[in-house]
């Protein structure tokens, strides 16, 4: 994540805002990011996979 990406992110808030608003924002950006980046790498699961490791969270 760059300066200019954050700056974008506060520049778009309203003059008073919530310090948790602008985390929630800035995590978001940067898991999108790391999504991004994982996929561009070939980091990704198929449907199928990802349905048979979520088999596992509810037992």
């Amino acid at each position: 994540m760059t300066k200019e990406e954050v700056l974008k992110v506060v520049n778009e808030l309203p003059n008073e805002f919530e310090v948790n608003e602008l985390l929630d924002k800035l995590i978001f950006m940067a898991k999108v990011e790391r999504g991004l980046k994982d996929a561009k790498e070939g980091r990704t699961k198929t449907l199928d996979e990802a349905k048979e490791i979520s088999k596992s969270w509810s037992k």
